[in-house]
C-alpha cells in the first residue's frame, strides 16, 4: 500500500515541478521582454531639468537649445534633428563668422526620450514630425524654415538629410535592391532590425541578452566602420562631448531602443509616397550620403532617391494639364468672334440674336453647358423672339470657343464673368440669366454672388 502510494505520487510531483518551471520560465520571460520603467526628468528621483523647454500639446516637454543670431534677426531658420545615441549638443560644424555671416538661428532639441525630453510610449515617425510642428509654433519661428536631419534624425527631417536612415521594408522599392541592401549589413545587424520589425516586442529582450550579438554599433564591432569612420572616431575621441552623459539618462529603451523600432517598423507611407513639398520651387531637398557608408546602403538611398524623383516627375507630367492654346496668340486659333475685354485681361467671346436690345422687353444670357459653345441651339422660333421682344447674349465660358482660359475659374469667377459681360453689353441693371445643363452652376453661382443685379 505504501509502495503503491508512493508510484501515484511520482507523476503529481512531476506536473508540479514542470508548472512550476514554466510559471518561472513565463515570469522571467515578461520581465525580460518588458520594457524598464523611463526615468523621467524632474520626478522624483529623476535627472534634474537643466534646459528651457516647451510644454507640447499632449503635456509631454521637449527640451531645446538656440544657437546662432536672435531668430527676429535670422535671414535663415534651421531646426536640427539629432541622430541616434545623440541629443541637442550635438556638435555641428558650422564656425561662427559663417553663422554671423549668413544670419542663422539654429535650434536644436531633444527627441522623445532622449536628454531630457519627456518619452512618449506612442512615438512614431508622424509624432516625431509633429513635434518639430509644434516646437516651430511654440517658439515661433514662423511659418516657414529649414529642417535638418542627422543619421535616424534624418528619417523624420524634410528638407535637409545628413546620413539618412533608411527602412528595408519600404512599400516602392523593388524587392531586389531592398534585399541586396539588407544584405551587406552585418549578420546581428540583420537580425536586429528583422526583430524590430517583425517582433518589436522582443525588442528589449533582444538588445539587452549576452547569448546573441546584436546592434553592431552597441556591441562595439568596428567592421561597421569604414577607414574614413575610423579616422572621423579617432579625432572625435579627442574633442570633449558636451552632454554626453545626459543622452540616455531616461533610459535605453525610451531613446535608443525605441529609435530602432520606430525606424524599421512598419511606416505609415513609403519614400515614393511623398508629394513635392515645395510645389512653388522655393526651396529644395537635399541628401548627403558617405560613398562608402557601411551602415546605411549607398545604394539603397540612391534607389530611393532616384525612384522618388522619377515617380514625381512622372507624376507632374501625367497630371500637369497642356498649355491652353490661346485664340488670337502666336499659333493658337484665329479670333473669328466680336469679343469684350474683361477686367483681367481676358477676353469673352460672345454672340447676339433677337431684337435690338434697345427695343427689348426682355435682356436675357444664356450660359452654354458641357461641351458647348455660344453657339449653343435654342429652340424659340423667330416669330416668338420677336413677340416677347427678346435680346439673347450667348457667349464662350472661359477655356471654351473664342473665349481666353481662366486657370483660376472658379463658380465664383463665373458668376462675375457673366455681371462683367453684362456691364460691358450695357444690358442695364436687370438681365435674366438662362443655365443649360452643367451651365446652371453659373446661375446658381449668379444668386450667389450677384443677387443685387436682381438675376433670375
Amino acid at each position: 500500500m505504501v509502495e503503491s502510494n508512493l508510484l501515484f505520487s511520482i507523476p503529481v510531483m512531476i506536473v508540479q515541478v514542470a508548472v512550476a518551471l514554466t510559471a518561472g520560465l513565463l515570469g522571467w520571460a515578461y520581465l525580460a521582454i518588458k520594457p524598464p520603467p523611463p526615468i523621467i526628468c524632474g520626478s522624483p528621483g529623476g535627472p534634474p531639468v537643466t534646459s528651457p523647454r516647451i510644454q507640447l500639446s499632449d503635456g509631454r516637454h521637449l527640451a531645446y537649445i538656440e544657437k546662432g543670431v536672435p531668430k527676429e534677426e535670422a535671414q535663415y531658420k534651421i531646426i536640427a534633428v539629432h541622430g541616434y545615441d545623440s541629443s541637442k549638443d550635438l556638435d555641428l560644424p558650422v564656425s561662427q563668422e559663417l553663422i554671423e555671416e549668413l544670419r542663422i538661428y539654429f535650434l536644436f532639441f531633444d527627441r522623445a526620450g532622449y536628454g531630457e525630453s519627456d518619452p512618449y510610449p506612442e512615438r512614431s515617425v508622424r509624432s516625431e514630425a509633429l513635434d518639430i510642428q509644434e516646437l516651430a509654433d511654440k517658439l515661433h519661428i514662423g511659418s516657414k524654415f529649414y529642417v535638418i536631419g542627422f543619421s535616424l534624425g534624418a528619417l523624420l527631417a524634410g528638407a535637409s538629410l545628413v546620413v539618412p536612415g533608411v527602412n528595408y521594408w519600404w512599400h516602392g522599392i523593388p524587392a531586389n535592391i531592398s534585399r541586396e541592401a539588407f544584405n551587406t549589413l552585418l549578420g546581428q545587424d540583420q537580425w536586429t532590425f528583422r526583430i524590430a520589425h517583425y517582433a518589436p516586442w522582443l525588442f528589449n529582450w533582444w538588445m539587452t541578452q549576452k547569448w546573441f550579438p546584436s546592434l553592431s554599433m552597441m556591441a562595439g564591432n568596428m567592421a561597421v566602420f569604414c577607414d574614413p569612420d575610423l579616422e572621423i572616431l579617432k579625432e572625435l575621441s579627442k574633442k570633449p562631448s558636451v552632454g554626453q552623459e545626459k543622452i540616455r539618462q531616461q533610459g535605453m529603451y525610451e531613446s535608443l531602443f525605441r529609435d530602432i523600432v520606430i525606424a524599421y517598423g512598419n511606416w505609415e507611407f513609403g519614400p515614393l509616397d511623398l508629394t513635392n513639398p515645395l510645389p512653388e520651387n522655393e526651396g529644395s531637398v537635399h541628401i548627403w550620403q558617405g560613398y562608402d557608408d557601411k551602415i546605411i546602403p549607398r545604394m539603397f538611398t540612391e534607389a530611393a532617391a532616384v525612384l522618388g524623383v522619377g515617380v514625381l516627375l512622372w507624376a507632374f507630367q501625367a497630371i500637369r494639364p497642356p498649355p491652353p492654346k490661346i485664340c488670337g496668340s502666336k499659333g493658337g486659333p484665329k479670333v473669328t468672334s466680336p469679343r469684350i475685354k474683361l477686367s483681367d485681361g481676358r477676353h469673352l467671346a460672345y454672340e447676339v440674336r433677337g431684337v435690338p436690345k434697345e427695343n427689348a422687353k426682355y435682356k436675357v444670357i444664356v450660359v452654354h453647358g458641357f461641351d458647348s459653345s455660344k453657339h449653343i441651339y435654342l429652340p424659340l422660333s423667330q416669330e416668338l423672339i420677336d413677340e416677347l421682344g427678346i435680346f439673347i447674349v450667348t457667349y464662350d465660358r472661359a477655356g471654351y470657343g473664342d473665349s481666353d482660359p481662366n486657370p483660376k475659374r472658379s463658380v465664383k469667377s463665373e458668376a462675375y464673368d457673366v455681371e462683367e459681360l453684362a456691364d460691358q453689353m450695357q444690358l442695364g441693371q436687370k438681365f435674366y440669366v438662362l443655365g443649360v445643363s452643367i451651365g446652371t452652376y453659373t446661375t446658381w453661382a449668379c444668386l450667389k454672388f450677384i443677387p443685387h443685379r436682381h438675376v433670375t
